[in-house]
């Protein structure tokens, strides 16, 4: 090969080699700017696959619903406070795994309405098979006052409280989930009657 065929010969290659030095460069500069986003993408949780259950039933309370009632006034009685011979929920007697005293009865438990032979030791007046004859009998209360929590899978429409007679009754409020949704002006007064004396606590 001539001197000048070997200089046209390293030109051309020389030419070559430069034109291929930015097409690498930018090659480079790809896989860079690619490695990083993926790095930023799995930085900030891009990374993982997002599954569609996530945040499903978000704000909804698992336990379903709490109702509290409170004592807000004394009953008018002068020497018993609340008398409650029966409890429904929605129209059902409630079961002893729905419902939770946080003031055990204090005068008795369990008491007939009109026998005092009757047996019933070891019941709930509100809670046996016997129904509104039977009751559960408290001291006089010291409002305010925490006095049962009833718990349901679904909200309930109404409860039904039974209290021997309307001088046993006190003034209640009831929360829902926390939430203040109903409160007694006054408690049921001096009546005698009617016995049982049922009161309806619809709930909005």
């Amino acid at each position: 090969m001539t001197s000048l065929s070997l200089y046209k010969f390293l030109s051309l290659s020389n030419i070559k080699i430069m034109s291929a030095v930015p097409m690498l460069a930018g090659v480079g500069l790809l896989m860079v700017c690619c490695s990083s986003s993926s790095i930023a993408s799995m930085l900030m949780g891009g990374g993982s696959e997002e599954d569609p259950a996530a945040g499903a039933g978000a704000g909804a309370g698992a336990g379903g619903f709490t109702y509290e009632f409170h004592i807000v006034s004394e009953t008018e009685h002068s020497d018993h406070g609340s008398v409650i011979s029966d409890i429904k929920i929605d129209g059902n007697r409630v079961s002893k795994d729905e419902i939770t005293f946080h003031i055990a009865p204090t005068k008795y438990d369990c008491e007939h309405d009109t026998q005092n032979n009757w047996d019933c030791k070891g019941d709930m007046g509100y809670l046996d098979e016997d129904g509104a004859i039977t009751m559960a009998a408290w001291n006089k209360h010291t409002p305010p006052e925490k006095f049962f929590t009833i718990t349901s899978d679904k909200k309930i429409g109404e409860v039904e409280i039974s209290f021997h007679r309307p001088t046993y009754t006190p003034a209640l409020m009831i929360k829902e989930n926390g939430v203040e949704i109903l409160r007694d002006d006054s408690n049921k007064g001096s009546d005698l009657s009617p016995s049982p004396f049922p009161v309806t606590y619809t709930i909005p």
